[in-house]
């Protein structure tokens, strides 16, 4: 037998599986690039291969004012600060609106905070809670001016 033989066998083999391919077999598709932030991820064009991951948080122009002054931002949800819950509550780019609509719907003025993740220098933990209906990112201190890379005003 020679070489040729052996490779022309393989070759012309087939192979039959039974059930769904496996994850090798299977055809991966890769994201294209976001340019338009929607899904919470960005890259930096700059910086080649860097994708920030991105969390948001809603709060009002007064509270963003006193975070900016204290040089932190430390409220958690509205009306409520870090220090009486424990965390600060945030959402994913998929979960922001839903949050706005079921508790800031009666409110006028509104920021959305685009939080990069890797530049957090405190604990983020996604769990879910209560009642919640699926897990949500919770910071579990205060988040540095650093990490907030955009403010986008809601309305």
């Amino acid at each position: 037998m020679n070489i040729s033989g052996v490779i022309t066998r393989i070759v012309h083999a087939e192979i039959h599986q039974s059930g769904p391919p496996r994850l090798a077999e299977q055809t991966l598709r890769a994201e294209a690039i976001d340019e338009t932030g929607e899904d919470g991820e960005d890259v930096d064009a700059h910086r080649p291969g860097i994708v920030r991951v991105m969390i948001f948080h809603l709060t009002d122009p007064d509270r963003w004012a006193q975070s900016l002054a204290a040089g932190e931002h430390t409220g958690s949800s509205r009306g409520v600060e870090l220090a009486d819950e424990g965390f600060i509550h945030c959402s994913t780019a998929a979960q922001w609106p839903v949050t706005v609509d079921r508790f800031y719907a009666d409110v006028d003025a509104l920021l959305l905070l685009h939080i990069d993740e890797a530049l957090l220098d405190v604990p983020l933990v996604i769990e879910q809670l209560g009642e919640a209906p699926e897990p949500f990112p919770h910071v579990y201190g205060p988040i540095p001016m650093a990490a907030v890379v955009e403010v986008e005003r809601l309305r």
